[in-house]
Parts: structure tokens; sequence; C-alpha cells
């Protein structure tokens, strides 16, 4: 490791429910609507719709950390962070089969017709499911679809 100090910035991350995590970090890879972007210390002024998807963070450890959101703001400031999640989930609260069973259900409701009187909200938690997916897959060896 490099003898330079990291450059750390304050992250806050809260839902609905709670606080989720509030502390020092040195990097947060975030998914907004418009794709993922890195936000380090100093970053410009930003304000943006969340997707769901990844949210990873370095601590001020090296200790990488991540979760799963289903959408949100983030506001970044040079030196602090903030995100309020519209809702969330950990990875060792992922059940793996249980994605993959609600994702083929969602896929194939779609793809019949079914559900067209709720289209967007299906749409949504099929986003959601492949979202951990997603996210399983990128951060721990796993099965394929």
């Amino acid at each position: 490791m490099s003898n330079k100090a990291l450059a750390l910035f304050k992250l806050n991350i809260v839902s609905v429910e709670k606080e989720i995590f509030c502390g020092k970090v040195s990097k947060l890879l975030v998914t907004g609507n418009f794709g993922e972007f890195e936000v380090l210390c100093n970053h410009a002024p930003l304000l943006t719709a969340l997707a769901p998807g990844q949210l990873l963070y370095t601590d001020l450890h090296g200790e990488k950390h991540g979760i799963v959101v289903f959408g949100g703001i983030v506001e970044v400031q040079p030196l602090v962070t903030t995100i309020i999640a519209d809702s969330y989930v950990r990875k060792e609260d992922i059940d793996e089969e249980e994605i993959i069973k609600v994702k083929n259900l969602l896929e194939n409701d779609l793809t019949k017709g079914l559900r067209m009187y709720d289209y967007a909200r299906t749409r949504a938690e099929l986003a959601q499911a492949i979202a951990q997916l997603k996210f399983l897959r990128k951060h721990i060896t796993s099965k394929s679809l």
C-alpha cells in the first residue's frame, strides 16, 4: 500500500426505515438512472436519481461493502455524499434461488402479456430482481441462469 494518505469523504446512507451507514469512505460506486458512476473525495456537486442496482463503498480501513438499492436519490458534495434509498437489501439477505424463480416468473408473465394491467410495477419488480442477481454474480461465485 502506498504511503499517501487516502482522501476520505463522509458517506451517509439512509432509508425510510433506518440509517444504513454513516462514516468515512475513500470510494463509492453507485447506480444512477443513466448508469454506474464513481464518487471520490472532492467530487463535483451532483444530485441524481438512483436506479435499482449496486451500491459499493470502500471504508477508511480499505474494506469493501455493498448493498443493492431499489431506487432513491444521491446528493454528492465535495466532502459529503448522502444517499436516500427507497429500499435496499444486503448481500447476505439475498436468496439467489428465490430471486431466479421470481425473475423467471416475471419475464414469463411479460412475454405472455400477463400483468399488463400493472406493467410498470412488473417491470420495476423485474429490474429489482435483475439488480440483485447482477450484484451477487459480480461479487460472489454462483450458478449461472
